[in-house]
């Protein structure tokens, strides 16, 4: 061999060599505290093994191979904690020593202080033995599972008495006081196409289903969730907003106003207390007959696989049916203080251990922009699998978010079951969920939105169109799928989904089955899924997708722009399966070019959504980049057309329209694109109404509102068993009826409009709410700016039935004296004047009778009159020392005003210069006895009288 050759190759080795001893050394001393003796010398011994052992070997053939021996723990790709018992060790380990038992506690116990007394979570292989050994050492037991105890002790106390026991297989500490994670305030079911869903499908309504929301229990009297409750062993003791807010996203009926209207309005829904935070009995769902259960909540940011997260995924593997829709959180501001993306940024958290599960659904936040929002939480999850999965809009919370999911998977499932007459599993509503998703930023998944903004309209789609596949797989197996893609097609999406066994509690890596998706085009090119860099840095979790192996996530995609006509062939393979198979779901759809659809709004659509905030106009679209198109309006079916935006960006997916101010009308959209015109479905443009109680007698009720330009009449709806019912049909803008006509007090008004479609329906009133009066809702006196007469000030509220009012003056005598008697009222505020007041004090009432003949009294009111000859009015008179009395003056402008009081043998006892013409000067400290006081104006005026202080 050429010496130089020679020489390199040596180099070379010796690099090879040097490199892996460095990584062994460094494995070796991060797991150091782990071991309890040497490294067996013989790894392919033919003698059998006892006992536990850190083993060093690539994960997916220790998954292969692990139905000979037990994983205790994951601890990375290429090391774990097994379990032989009389087993040869596989020659697929490399590398084996013998451990202590500090492999079964969580990282973060090793920073607590050994005697501090705290909740710890204890996972056991023997449930009953691992209560025993509690009881024995007199520590309290809080709440237990058939794998998991959640105790008060120490950490010195259970490494004591609990450490050595070989059925303790896991110690940490998860958080265990929940805390919820928004408020409905902004519900709009257009931004993520549901509203168009309801529009399209008006069969599907959840009916028959029931849908578990664990919170606390929400207010049985609102309006929105009559006999909504199922009966629950498990309900929380605690009525709050947020659970009704929660549960009406979900399945709200919508007797409130639109925004209390929900995804799936027919289900009903089994409440359980979210205190616990253990899932809930499966027996207990089974009887309620609940597959999707919501979780708005979360407890603080926990990077870890804890027993929480592994009873979760175990009860979804055992229970494949079963849906859990999770809040991402809202702490997407917070940088984690530990796990392996501890303090690199505002990523890695999310709120809540078990939301560290695999086999549950997380949602987080977007605006109505599809922009992601601050307070989202994000991923990645503790070993770098996508989390969210998916996420929807709210500009207040993922609490929302999770439930519009929950509810939009309410749908799809019935949906899916009259077509296949059986339940989706969970896994197939999750692919077919983040399958419809649009994916925004950049192009593939990333840990801020997951894979893409919940689109229930392409969810839909999805389903209506069986464009899906459900199978299992076996270890190197491969299954596979042909697709015939048309001519024109564009924008192919492939979404695998399948639900995993649940990984070790304190395992660092959760995937254990592991499928590989492949397509490939009739090009025979083949196509990978998008992945994350998940590696420990800034620049990594934030990196944009690229195609490779995924061996993290049980949730693959593989996504085609460019697509050509023929067969395209979808691979599933069982790369690496620790069980006999693995049941999968897979979700695929693809688009057509140069189609453009409405999404919001549409026929009998009211813009904007809810009537009074912001509003935007929605569409799909498959034309090409940088395609814009002509925007406009037409109010009158066509005839006419108003620009809106004469280059509106198709890309976007939405328009921000300022419609014209009060206008309450029909309309049409028209899009230009190309010289082709697409047009909406007619829908309405209104405003919502909010009518007030003007009118609140013993016995009957007057509605007001203001009036709608563009309204012809008005709907009036009352509240009649779980409906809001059209009850009349009024043109002017009052309503008034008899309390006993009705037996409930909710009302709401709708403003019909030409030729016949009806507006938005206002919010609902309970008029009982409103406190009001009868007939007189204020009333008051004051002199006219001339000074001539008092003007009596009154809103009667309504002229229901009125006959007559008549203006009564009452002296200093409580004499009455009717000044005047109004008939024929047109008006709520008459003008009424007394032309000829008395100097002083002049008080007043106004009767009120109706046409039945009963009497209603108004408050008495008062004013000062003042002329020439009592320009001023001083009162009390006499006074206490010990008080003060009142000067009204009636001054105007800039006089000057002097008030001064003598004593009855002419000292002047007190002076005061007057800044307003109500003032009050204190007699405080002056002897009783006869005073003379004078008051002087810079304009002339003057008076002088006897004061007496008692």
């Amino acid at each position: 061999m050429i010496p130089a050759i020679r020489y390199l190759l040596f180099i070379w080795l010796t690099f090879i060599i040097s490199t892996f001893g460095f990584g062994q050394n460094v494995v070796t001393e991060k797991y150091s505290h782990m071991l309890a003796g040497e490294e067996l010398v013989e790894r392919n011994t033919k003698e059998e093994a006892y006992g536990v052992f850190l083993i060093e070997s690539p994960l997916e053939k220790l998954r292969a191979a692990s139905h000979s021996f037990d994983i205790l723990r994951v601890l990375d790709k290429s090391h774990a904690i097994v379990r032989f018992e009389g087993q040869r060790i596989p020659s697929t380990i490399f590398r084996a020593w013998p451990v202590n038992h500090e492999w079964k506690l969580q990282d973060r116990l090793y920073q607590k202080h050994p005697e501090d007394r705290e909740v710890f979570v204890i996972h056991t292989s023997n449930i009953e033995k691992l209560k025993t050994q509690l009881r024995l050492n007199s520590i309290a037991i809080l709440k237990s599972t058939h794998r998991s105890v959640f105790a008060v002790s120490s950490i010195a106390t259970i490494r004591k008495h609990l450490l050595g026991f070989d059925f303790v297989t896991y110690i940490g500490q998860e958080s265990l006081k929940a805390t919820q994670e928004s408020t409905v305030t902004d519900l709009d079911l257009s931004v993520n196409a549901i509203s168009t869903v309801q529009r399209l499908f008006p069969a599907l309504k959840g009916g028959g289903r029931t849908v578990g929301v664990k919170d606390n229990q929400f207010i049985a009297e609102d309006i929105d969730l009559i006999q909504k409750a199922v009966n629950s062993t498990i309900a929380s003791p605690t009525i709050d907003n947020h659970a009704t807010d929660m549960s009406t996203i979900i399945a709200g009926l919508g007797n409130s106003s639109i925004i209390g209207k929900g995804v799936a309005q027919d289900a009903i829904l089994f409440m359980s207390d979210f205190n616990n935070l253990l899932p809930d009995s499966q027996q207990l769902l089974e009887d309620a007959q609940v597959s999707i259960q919501n979780h708005s909540y979360g407890t603080q940011i926990e990077n870890f696989y804890g027993a929480l997260a592994a009873s979760y995924d175990q009860q979804i593997y055992d229970n494949p049916s079963m849906l859990h829709v999770f809040s991402s959180g809202n702490e997407g501001v917070t940088v984690p203080e530990d796990g392996i993306y501890a303090n690199l940024g505002m990523y890695a958290n999310l709120t809540g251990n078990f939301k560290m599960a695999k086999n549950i659904l997380t949602v987080g936040a977007i605006d109505r922009e599809k922009n992601s929002v601050s307070f989202s939480s994000k991923g990645p999850a503790f070993d770098g699998r996508i989390k969210p999965e998916i996420v929807a809009y709210s500009n207040v919370g993922t609490s929302n978010t999770a439930a519009l999911v929950t509810g939009t998977s309410v749908l799809l499932e019935q949906a899916y079951e009259n077509i296949e007459t059986t339940s989706p599993t969970s896994a197939m509503l999750k692919a077919v969920l983040i399958n419809g998703a649009d994916d925004i930023g950049d192009r593939g998944p990333d840990f801020e939105t997951g894979f893409g903004n919940l689109n229930a309209k392409n969810s839909m789609n999805i389903v209506t169109g069986s464009q899906y596949w459900e199978d299992n797989v076996q270890q190197n197996e491969t299954k596979t799928l042909e697709l015939v893609i048309p001519v024109n097609a564009k924008n192919l999406k492939v979404t695998l989904v399948w639900t995993d066994l649940a990984a070790q509690p304190n395992d660092n890596v959760a995937l254990v089955n592991d499928l590989d998706l492949i397509v490939t085009d009739p090009a025979n090119t083949n196509w990978l899924p998008w992945t994350l860099n998940t590696e420990a840095s800034t620049e990594s979790i934030t990196a944009p997708a690229t195609r490779n192996a995924d061996h993290i996530n049980n949730i693959e995609q593989v996504t085609i722009t460019d697509l050509s006509a023929g067969i395209y062939t979808v691979e599933v393979n069982g790369f690496s399966i620790a069980t006999d198979n693995q049941p999968f779901a897979l979700a695929y759809s693809w688009e057509t070019a140069n189609v453009f659809d409405w999404n919001f709004p549409r026929a009998n659509d009211n813009y904007p959504y809810d009537g009074e905030s912001i509003g935007y106009l929605r569409w799909q679209q498959t034309y090409p980049e940088n395609t814009f198109g002509a925007l406009s309006v037409s109010f009158d079916n066509g005839t006419t057309w108003e620009e809106i935006d004469a280059t509106a960006d198709l890309a976007a997916g939405f328009y921000q329209w300022e419609q014209p101010e009060n206008i309450n009308t029909n309309a049409r959209l028209r899009m230009q694109i190309n010289g082709n015109d697409h047009f909406s479905e007619n829908f309405t443009v209104s405003t919502a109404i909010n009518p007030r109680v003007s009118l609140d007698c013993e016995e009957a009720i007057e509605l007001r509102w203001n009036k709608k330009e563009g309204a012809t009449s008005y709907n009036i709806y009352n509240l009649q068993g779980r409906e809001m019912a059209l009850v009349q049909q009024v043109t002017d803008t009052t309503y008034a009826f008899d309390k006993d006509q009705y037996l409930l007090p909710y009302f709401s008004v709708q403003a019909r409009l030409d030729p016949g479609n009806a507006g938005v329906r206002g919010k609902t009133i309970n008029y009982e709410s409103f406190g009001g009066n009868c007939y007189f809702n204020s009333v008051f006196a004051d002199i006219t700016e001339d000074g001539t007469a008092i003007q009596v000030f009154t809103d009667i509220g309504s002229l229901y039935q009125v006959a007559q009012v008549e203006v009564v003056r009452i002296d200093s005598a409580n004499n009455r004296t009717v000044i005047e008697t109004l008939t024929n009222l047109d008006t709520i505020t008459p003008e009424i004047f007394d032309e000829q007041p008395k100097a002083g004090q002049n008080k007043y009432q106004l009767v009120l009778t109706t046409i039945n003949g009963e009497e209603y009294r108004s408050d008495v009111v008062d004013a000062f009159f003042f002329d020439d000859q009592e320009p001023f009015l001083i009162f009390p008179n006499p006074v206490s020392s010990s008080g003060g009395i009142n000067v009204y003056s009636g001054n105007e402008g800039d006089n000057q005003l002097f008030f001064d009081l003598y004593s009855f043998d002419g000292r002047k006892v007190l002076t005061k210069k007057l800044s307003s013409d109500r003032a009050f000067i204190s007699m405080n400290g002056l002897d009783a006895g006869v005073y003379i006081y004078n008051i002087t104006s810079s304009d002339g005026r003057k008076m002088s009288k006897k004061l007496v202080i008692k």
